[in-house]
């Protein structure tokens, strides 16, 4: 994946970044000053009210205010070209977990992604952040999960007893076009559970509903419904085919995902380390 690189120093405070600035002679015929390569226009260097901001297309990325703080901006974009960019000018940073970190005094901090983070050069050079951000992630209430779980036991012997009637070892499993439309008059909403783009809690309590029922043709429509989900089409052979073992979870992060009240537990993340929220899916 293509990230821009950049040739400019490091800047230790707003001193170092007015120096450059002034050793820098505008392209000609504007007043844009590039940082390193005067190639670039959308890599530049200014001075505004007494403070000194890094631009990189149309962010102020890293601005250097008089009074001494450090402000920086992602202005929404966790690319590598912004990791560089900040990298190259102010501190060590790296992307992981959907968040850009940089390494501060108390260890890798995130940095907001629509809001300004502040900072401040400690003794020694390593930046102190003035507004950490606070995270919260998240762990599994085992016993609550467990108590949601029993209800649909029922329903998963189901689809374990369907699985062996497709497959004598129980493994893999395809429902056609046409058992589909049977059920649902057309291709149902596919349920899913992901960072960002999970299915309604409505239609996923809709499904759950026939899991949880007594009703054999109840099962039997939430077993289709849940391998059209799962599974992957067959065009050739116009079906859905799927395997046990991700129908399965796919079973469970439906359940985990209407009750996650019951199923999690919201805790403070551990300072100063690149934390990673297992759970985020079902959340985000």
């Amino acid at each position: 994946m293509y990230a821009a690189r950049f040739q400019f120093p490091r800047f230790k405070g707003i001193y170092d970044a007015r120096l450059h600035h002034d050793n820098i002679t505008p392209i000609r015929g504007t007043d844009v000053r590039p940082i390193g390569s005067r190639r670039r226009k959308d890599v530049n260097i200014r001075v505004e009210n007494g403070n000194v901001a890094l631009r990189f297309y149309d962010t102020d990325v890293v601005t250097f205010l008089s009074n001494g703080d450090i402000h920086v901006e992602l202005g929404g974009w966790v690319t590598q070209s912004t990791r560089n960019f900040i990298y190259t000018a102010l501190a060590g940073c790296f992307i992981a977990h959907h968040r850009m970190w940089i390494h501060t005094t108390k260890g890798w901090q995130a940095l907001r992604i629509y809001e300004t983070n502040t900072f401040r050069r400690a003794e020694g050079g390593t930046l102190e952040c003035l507004n950490p951000l606070e995270l919260r992630t998240h762990t599994i209430n085992r016993a609550g999960a467990n108590n949601v779980r029993k209800k649909f036991k029922p329903f998963q012997s189901y689809v374990k007893g369907m699985f062996k009637l497709f497959d004598p070892e129980g493994k893999n499993a395809h429902v056609p076009y046409a058992t589909l439309y049977e059920q649902f008059c057309q291709f149902p909403e596919m349920l899913r559970i992901r960072r960002n783009s999970s299915s309604s809690v409505e239609l996923v309590n809709k499904f759950l509903e026939l899991a949880e029922s007594t009703e054999t043709t109840d099962h039997y429509k939430a077993w289709v419904w849940l391998v059209y989900s799962a599974g992957y089409p067959v065009f050739q052979r116009k079906e859905y085919f799927c395997h046990k073992t991700a129908t399965l979870k796919q079973l469970d992060d439906l359940i985990l995902y209407a009750n996650r009240g019951e199923c999690f537990n919201e805790v403070d993340a551990p300072i100063g380390e690149a934390v990673r929220d297992p759970y985020i899916k079902f959340f985000g």
